[in-house]
């Protein structure tokens, strides 16, 4: 009779983390987790794959599952840029945000990661919804050539040819166009509880982000929607339903020379090295 040995089967046991390669590990967590793109224990098992492999280069998709921040009918992916230095450094240099609209359009945007004040995940859906956030970048003085920091509005030309690199051109409001936000809120009539909650709805609309807001309509305090909007120095007001309310101010006077194309200060070839202000 036949006999049938058992054998044992070998299952790879799952490698140790060196302590540096930990430390890279938890830094790479807390960068992702502050872009706003969460805290799974998929994310992280494919952040360890890419600290543990000996590839140079990893892409790292992220599903966004969050349909409440996305206008109905949208769905958003995210892939991350991960790079190896020749010492071993591990960097997350860059992350391309993915849109699909209601309407199966594909678009999507690359965003440098640098130590702070990076583009959230939000906010990049929000450019490519179509929407304008408030962003903080350098600026040289013409007449000196020191280099300071400034505040401007920017939007994507999602109807224009993409740069060689594969991301779409921007349209920039900087300050001397003049987009006062508390002005603006005040014109719109909305209305507040408290300075708390104007304070609020002011950073969520420079976000970029459909704010619910409280204001005058007809004479009538009514609960909706707003959407900042720079190029007219306005709202654009909604109600509960997302039906508009008004319309663009085609009196306002916008000059064609102080809407920038670029930015003040090429900071990168793949012009994406932005920040939030």
């Amino acid at each position: 009779m036949e006999t049938i040995e058992k054998q044992e089967i070998q299952t790879p046991q799952k490698q140790e983390l060196t302590e540096k390669q930990f430390t890279q590990l938890n830094y790479l967590k807390n960068q992702v987790k502050y872009l706003g793109l969460g805290e799974s224990p998929q994310l992280h098992k494919d952040l360890e794959k890419a600290v543990t492999s000996d590839e140079k280069k990893t892409d790292v998709r992220v599903a966004y599952d969050n349909p409440d921040k996305l206008m109905k009918g949208n769905t958003a992916s995210f892939e991350l840029h991960i790079s190896k230095g020749d010492l071993g450094g591990v960097f997350l240099n860059s992350y391309t945000a993915n849109l699909t609209t209601k309407n199966g359009e594909e678009r999507s945007q690359s965003f440098k990661v640098q130590k702070e004040n990076n583009i959230t995940a939000k906010e990049a859906i929000n450019l490519l919804e179509g929407r304008s956030v408030k962003i903080e970048h350098d600026k040289v003085d013409k007449e000196t050539g020191e280099l300071s920091r400034t505040e401007s509005f920017i939007k994507l030309k999602l109807k224009d040819e993409k740069t060689e690199y594969g991301n779409y051109k921007y349209e920039w409001y900087n300050k001397n166009y003049g987009v006062d936000v508390d002005d603006i809120m005040n014109k719109s009539k909305l209305t507040f509880a408290n300075e708390e909650q104007k304070e609020r709805v002011k950073k969520n609309l420079e976000k970029g982000n459909i704010t619910s807001v409280n204001f005058l309509h007809d004479n009538k305090e009514v609960k909706g929607f707003a959407i900042l909007n720079p190029q007219w120095k306005q709202l654009n007001l909604y109600d509960s339903n997302m039906n508009r309310l008004n319309s663009n101010d085609m009196n306002v006077s916008v000059k064609p020379q102080q809407v920038q194309d670029t930015p003040p200060v090429q900071q990168v070839k793949e012009q994406h090295s932005i920040s939030r202000a």
